[in-house]
């Protein structure tokens, strides 16, 4: 059974295609993914690690969903805050 989710997307952009709010994502499909992604940490100078954020923009399929992250086939975490999604035309790969 395919692992399907509600997602709190951020506000559609009739510009980009976007989905809009309360869309459904489900794992194992392809789409393009867009928003807040968690990208390692640095150590400030009182020793305490820092997670660094950045934007990202890609075509992967969705390999999990947690209560914090999207997850992609190749690990990038996209926070839901801001998350935005487009679905892709079928796969013909």
């Amino acid at each position: 059974m395919t692992k399907v989710a509600k997602i709190q997307a951020g506000e559609n952009n009739s510009n980009n295609g976007a989905t809009s709010a309360n869309e459904t994502i489900q794992v194992g499909k392809r789409y393009r993914l867009y928003g807040t992604i968690e990208n390692g940490w640095i150590t400030n100078d009182e020793g305490v690690r820092v997670t660094q954020y950045s934007k990202e923009d890609v075509h992967r399929r969705v390999s999990r969903i947690t209560d914090e992250f999207i997850i992609a086939e190749c690990g990038r975490k996209f926070l839901h805050e801001g998350f935005q999604f487009e679905k892709l035309p079928n796969e013909t790969y």
